[in-house]
């Protein structure tokens, strides 16, 4: 994981933070229909933040 030096995140907020990352690796790791390698899983990390940075770029403009 990248350090973020200067940038406080609250604890209930890491704590939501950490909720949704658990959340999102069961999405993509206990689907029995497709059964993702660790490789795709990365894959599919990688295209949203894609979009997440397609999203900001789209918004800031």
């Amino acid at each position: 994981m990248e350090t973020k030096l200067g940038y406080h995140i609250p604890p209930y907020r890491l704590a939501k933070m950490s909720e949704l990352s658990a959340k999102i690796v069961k999405l993509i790791t206990c689907d029995p229909t497709v059964n993702y390698t660790r490789g795709e899983a990365h894959i599919i990390l990688d295209l949203v933040a894609e979009v997440l940075d397609k999203q900001e770029e789209a918004s800031c403009s």
